[in-house]
């Protein structure tokens, strides 16, 4: 049973899940998903998503969708989402992605973004990421951003406003734990 008391999906949906392939294009996520959406891929199985076509106009929250899917390799799709300015806490989305090369994250609008803390931690096969198409104007908390990324050698934020980080952003930085050079 994947809903809850409260009417929204639990977190885990796909968790565990013995195939290397799953397709999901072209999702409209409706109200009573809102909350779903954390920790659904976590597990050692799936190596390939994609998420193509997306809608998430009534989706506020993505926060951890694809945290802890330790055998992920290829995530397609993301860069087609529509309808991305509502969401406002992206934080821990790729959290744990050990084996995630790539990201493409550009496209999406994150004018309504308030949380992206811990956005790619543990992302440890990470080497380069252009996140320079981001609105930040609204971001507050981004703690621990890149925190384990003990590959990143190449970080693109060019633009990026952080007017409105304040103390919310407590406890380790927005580079903390990355090996700069």
């Amino acid at each position: 049973d994947f809903i809850s008391d409260s009417g929204y999906i639990k977190g885990g949906m796909f968790a565990n899940a013995t195939i290397p392939y799953a397709s999901l294009k072209n999702w409209k996520i409706p109200k009573k998903f809102e909350h779903w959406l954390g920790r659904t891929w976590a597990g050692k199985n799936v190596e390939i998503i994609d998420v193509s076509g997306w809608d998430l106009s009534n989706t506020k929250s993505i926060l951890g969708l694809f945290a802890d899917a330790v055998a992920l390799v290829k995530l397609d799709g993301i860069e087609t989402w529509k309808n991305t300015s509502g969401i406002e806490d992206m934080s821990q989305l790729f959290y744990g992605l050990k084996n995630l090369e790539y990201y493409d994250i550009n496209n999406l609008d994150t004018s309504g973004v308030i949380n992206i803390s811990l956005l790619f931690y543990e992302c440890e096969k990470l080497t380069s990421i252009d996140l320079s198409g981001l609105n930040t104007s609204n971001v507050i908390i981004i703690n621990s951003m890149f925190e384990g990324c003990k590959n990143l050698q190449s970080l693109n934020m060019d633009g990026w406003n952080l007017s409105n980080i304040g103390s919310a952003s407590a406890g380790g930085g927005m580079l903390y734990g990355i090996p700069i050079k």
